[in-house]
């Protein structure tokens, strides 16, 4: 049932779910959407 129910298990991310670009617009959209920025240090 969608896994909802049951023991925990791994499962594989949908092809989706790992999408790069599909994250970072979701995420930019939350942004967006509440007001709240959200400012990450970058890694050299």
């Amino acid at each position: 049932m969608g896994e909802l129910r049951g023991g925990l298990t791994r499962v594989e991310l949908s092809a989706g779910a790992a999408d790069a670009a599909t994250g970072r617009g979701l995420w930019e959209l939350s942004e967006r959407a509440t007001g709240v920025r959200f400012v990450f240090p970058t890694t050299v």
